[in-house]
């Protein structure tokens, strides 16, 4: 069977790319839709201050006003407190509310390199094993990667709507957070190999161990990359609105690396 061009190839990867952007402009579009929505603020009654509905007037109030404030106090509470619920029994929607809010660029970095670390050393050959899947076969590990998101947050959306599965559900979304960080440190090795090889800084890998300084330099350099990436912000530029794209990527990046995963069986088998 013939191979396909290089060229068709190159076209079918720049399609495949520009497609994924699309995704992400539409998705943090309706993400800032959906932030920028008014909310109705609620201030505790304070003496100085009656509440517009009492008349803006200090003698206006009586106790049947303040109980009334109370209560829509209490019902203000109560319908925030079924939204939050809302949003945690549906994990892809919490997450577009979540990737629109800007990110602490030192503790953020800090997270990611202390994550990175930690699960490629521990995790070390099977991760390895995924940074090869990555490489061999990067669009087939990234359309996995996406099915196993979608398919394990249903799977935690329908375990919160009875409650006997809640427990459940709770694990479902606790697995796919992890495995969700392990794909990014897949991605962020593979990523910081690649970009000390491609400055020729970096040996390609030929089946040789390297050494822990080397791995090490390969880990932070990826996460720094990553970092840079994340924390790239939304941009308001004459009147146009450039959404945050840069959370956005950094999932891609973890379903990347979450495809890889699954592919070789969490990195206890090599691809042919």
């Amino acid at each position: 069977m013939k191979k396909p061009s290089k060229n068709f190839t190159r076209t079918l990867s720049i399609a495949l790319f520009g497609a994924l952007m699309a995704m992400c402009i539409a998705n943090s579009a309706f993400a800032q839709y959906e932030v920028q929505k008014p909310v109705p603020l609620l201030k505790p009654y304070a003496g100085e201050y009656p509440p517009p509905e009492l008349g803006g007037r200090p003698d206006a109030i009586v106790p049947s006003d303040v109980a009334h404030v109370s209560n829509i106090l209490e019902e203000a509470r109560q319908q925030r407190a079924q939204e939050l619920h809302h949003l945690r029994a549906r994990p892809l929607l919490y997450w577009r509310v979540f990737a629109e809010r800007p990110l602490p660029p030192i503790r953020a970095a800090i997270f990611l390199l202390f994550f990175n670390l930690l699960i490629c050393f521990v995790f070390k050959r099977r991760i390895a094993v995924a940074s090869s899947c990555i490489r061999k076969s990067f669009w087939k590990s990234l359309g996995v990667g996406i099915i196993a998101v979608f398919l394990m947050a249903s799977m935690t959306r329908i375990c919160h709507e009875t409650e006997l599965l809640v427990p459940l559900g709770e694990f479902t979304l606790s697995v796919l957070q992890f495995l969700c960080l392990c794909g990014l440190a897949a991605s962020s090795r593979t990523l910081g190999h690649a970009a000390l090889q491609k400055l020729k800084i970096a040996q390609p890998e030929d089946g040789a161990e390297p050494t822990v300084l080397q791995y090490l330099i390969w880990i932070v350099v990826g996460t720094i990359l990553v970092a840079l990436v994340v924390l790239i912000p939304a941009v308001l530029l004459h009147n146009v609105w450039f959404p945050k794209l840069g959370t956005r990527v950094g999932m891609w990046l973890s379903m990347l690396g979450l495809g890889a995963l699954v592919r070789t069986k969490l990195g206890r088998k090599e691809l042919s």
